[in-house]
């Protein structure tokens, strides 16, 4: 883009993205968008030539993205989900620094930090990354299906291709690849293809989960509750209503005052003669 119109978007741009997070009529969404801003612009103007505050702030943009969608629709976010979504964006920021470092090495005049970094501090970053990413992950998955009202463990068996699909993109990156990281996930069949066995599986867990809770709370199951609510109260009336024949004088001794269990006269509250 010429020089002129990059400057015009870059001031209408934010202008826009806080008149649309005005519209949702929720405060936190504009506080939200308002930091993002906020932290673009110092990124682009110094963070970004600053060793470790670059990956750090590149990381906090995706999870303020997350955060300004949950705050717009009013959806709590679980605390291991945004753990989550801070590791696993720390992870393909440090993956992308390390992917350049490796292609293009320190002289590459890429990126300012890169004559900083080496390949055994990045590669410590994205160990440390990957296995609090795993570990996040499989917690949130555990506490999203202990809460869902859904006996099939959809949740938990989405685990098995997160779990490859970080460790597939660790080893693309080590081939050389992935400074792109979308490149890098469209020209490897078998990371599109765990991407894709992830979503399926996810989403059997979020339908599967769905059409259990509405089996839970449907008209049906409110229905069999009124009605066995009824006959526990009709066996409670009884039960009490027999106790207070039994304590009447002779109640019990008389062979004409005897009626079959449960046999009441439901007007009177006693015993029938």
């Amino acid at each position: 883009l010429p020089i002129g119109v990059a400057r015009t978007a870059g001031v209408l741009f934010p202008i826009v993205a806080l008149g649309i997070a005005a519209a949702t009529g929720r405060w936190q969404t504009v506080a939200v968008v308002a930091t993002y801003i906020a932290i673009t612009i110092a990124y682009t103007i110094s963070l970004k030539h600053v060793p470790v505050v670059d990956v750090v702030t590149v990381a906090a943009g995706f999870v303020l993205r997350a955060a300004a969608g949950a705050v717009a629709v009013d959806v709590p976010m679980s605390r291991w989900f945004v753990l989550c979504i801070t590791f696993g964006s720390l992870f393909i920021v440090v993956g992308k620094r390390y992917a350049e470092l490796n292609e293009l090495g320190a002289d590459a005049q890429t990126r300012a930090t890169l004559e900083v970094y080496s390949i055994d501090y990045l590669r410590m970053l994205l160990g440390v990354s990957l296995a609090a990413v795993l570990l996040s992950y499989c917690i949130w998955a555990f506490e999203t299906s202990a809460a869902s009202s859904s006996d099939w463990p959809w949740y938990e068996l989405s685990i098995e291709p997160m779990l490859k699909a970080l460790m597939r993109s660790q080893l693309v990156r080590d081939q050389g690849r992935g400074a792109a990281p979308e490149e890098g996930f469209t020209s490897d069949r078998q990371l599109w293809l765990l991407g894709l066995s992830w979503i399926v599986v996810y989403g059997l867990a979020v339908y599967v989960s769905c059409i259990a809770r509405a089996r839970t709370t449907g008209p049906g199951h409110g229905h069999r509750s009124r009605r066995r609510r009824g006959r526990m109260d009709v066996a409670r009336t009884g039960s009490n209503a027999l106790r207070r024949c039994a304590s009447l004088p002779g109640g019990g001794n008389h062979r004409r005052d005897r009626q079959l269990p449960g046999t009441f006269d439901d007007r009177a509250g006693q015993c029938g003669s």
